[in-house]
């Protein structure tokens, strides 16, 4: 039992040393599937981990969300221009990085859902995986449409929701992880629900608690803290 126990820890060691020189080539796929395999072997995560796990999928979906974008609008300016030849295959084009954005978008999803968030063995803990069920949920809300849309504002409201009142009751005001929850709430109340009066009470309400409290913050949390604050602030000011 010794024996297997040593070999399991080690097989998930090396999947985090190989996810670790991933990251530092930029390359987040391999990431990814590397992560997958320190969660099968154990979903219980470290903050180190659980901040990798985010780093992997955010970075596969940065580069496809910009390359949406890029497509979105050479198809509105190919509008007037182009055949409907040329049009079918902008259009093409823009499903297929749709349905790699959905394909990972749900792949974070349901991992939180599956085994993550029940293996969060703090407040802390279970707040961040909250959170990237709602992060990735709004991402989807960027390109879809109907139904498909609907559903997945409906989950990343839920998920925010939760991961704002677990964050304020287990969570000191200036803690960073509780700070980003507010910050990604109401800008999703702002750009995807688009009312700017719940964006800016979020945004307001933890930026004041947080305010008040900055002679409590630890040293070590101070940066990340008052960054996210100025944020905060900003678009406090501009809602």
């Amino acid at each position: 039992f010794v024996s297997l126990q040593n070999s399991l820890m080690s097989e998930r060691d090396n999947y985090l040393i190989q996810a670790k020189l991933a990251q530092s080539a930029g390359r987040y796929n391999e990431m990814i599937l590397k992560l997958k395999g320190v969660v099968k072997y154990s979903p219980d995560l470290t903050t180190e981990e659980r901040n990798m796990v985010n780093v992997a999928y955010k970075g596969a979906i940065d580069s496809r969300r910009t390359s949406w974008l890029v497509v979105e609008t050479v198809e509105h300016k190919s509008a007037e221009s182009a055949n409907e030849i040329e049009m079918d295959l902008i259009r093409d084009y823009k499903r297929k990085i749709e349905k790699e954005l959905t394909v990972l978008c749900k792949e974070i999803v349901g991992m939180v859902d599956d085994c993550l968030l029940s293996n969060a063995r703090s407040a802390e803990a279970a707040v961040s995986f909250y959170k990237i069920k709602a992060d990735f949920c709004r991402y989807l809300t960027e390109f879809q449409t109907g139904d498909a849309l609907a559903a997945s504002t409906n989950s990343a409201l839920e998920a925010y929701r939760d991961a704002y009142s677990h964050a304020s009751s287990n969570l000191q005001s200036t803690n960073p992880t509780r700070l980003s929850v507010a910050l990604n709430f109401s800008v999703f109340y702002h750009d995807i629900i688009q009312s700017t009066e719940k964006a800016y009470e979020i945004a307001n309400e933890s930026y004041n608690f947080a305010r008040h409290d900055l002679n409590s913050l630890p040293d070590h949390a101070f940066t990340d803290a008052t960054d996210i604050m100025q944020i905060l602030k900003e678009d406090i000011v501009k809602w």
